[in-house]
C-alpha cells in the first residue's frame, strides 16, 4: 500500500516534495523498477527491507535505516524480510 503526501517547494515554482509511505505485507516485494525522474531518500519505520540497487551489493535496512536513490537508479530487489510482520518505509 502506498500513501502520498505532497508539499510545494515555495521558492521553486511548480516543484513539489512528494513523501510516500509504502507498506510491505509479510514477505512482500516490488518488481524490478527505476525511479527515472526523482531523487529519493527513504527511512525504514519498522521491519527489515532488502534492497539491491544498480550494481551495488544487496543491503539490509532495519528500523531507522536510511537509504538514497539517485536519478535513474535501478532497483533489482526491494523485499520485506520480516516474516510474518509488515514493514514500512
Amino acid at each position: 500500500m502506498v500513501e502520498h503526501l505532497t508539499y510545494p517547494i515555495l521558492n521553486c515554482t511548480g516543484k513539489n516534495i512528494v513523501a510516500p509511505r509504502v507498506t510491505f505485507p509479510p514477505t512482500g516485494s516490488t518488481r524490478p523498477h527505476t525511479h527515472g525522474g526523482a531523487f529519493l531518500s527513504s527511512r525504514v519505520v519498522s521491519g527489515y527491507v532488502f534492497n539491491k540497487k544498480n550494481d551495488d551489493p544487496m543491503e539490509l535496512f532495519g528500523p531507522g535505516g536510511i537509504f538514497h536513490e539517485n536519478l535513474e537508479c535501478r532497483y533489482a530487489i526491494s523485499d520485506n524480510v520480516e516474516f510474518p510482520k509488515f514493514s514500512e518505509r
